[in-house]
């Protein structure tokens, strides 16, 4: 039971982490921004604070799909410019005999948002 709770409390962690970096990239698309917020709402799980370079490593991983083309104010919308955001963690299981048995658990989320204003020459909204 400790373990099981232990393993909800961490999905449930990550997922408000993924959804709250994302918010903060709807109007602030600068990566340590966004990872900075991602990984402060997920502090008990100790995630490293600098973005990851891989959408498979833990922590927190941010990328825009645009479709191919540079988002700018002209195409910014649903459909254009949008932000994803990743949190990842690896839970292990602190009673001997459940992580013999389970191993190592890779729990992530991931949020998307389309971007609704782009950062200007005068800068990007504080997280």
């Amino acid at each position: 039971l400790f373990d099981f709770g232990r393993a909800i409390f961490a999905y449930n962690t990550v997922s408000e982490a993924a959804r709250n970096g994302a918010r903060v990239a709807i109007v602030n698309q600068r990566p340590t921004d966004i990872c900075g917020v991602a990984a402060g709402r997920a502090v008990a799980l100790g995630l490293p604070i600098a973005c990851q370079g891989s959408q498979t490593a833990v922590g927190v991983y941010v990328s825009a799909s645009d479709g191919g083309q540079s988002c700018d104010a002209l195409k910014v919308g649903p459909d254009d410019c949008v932000q994803t955001v990743k949190v990842t963690y690896v839970f292990t299981a602190i009673t001997p005999i459940i992580s013999t048995v389970i191993g190592p658990i890779k729990v992530s989320s991931a949020s998307q948002v389309p971007v609704e204003s782009l950062c200007n020459a005068l800068g990007c909204p504080l997280p």
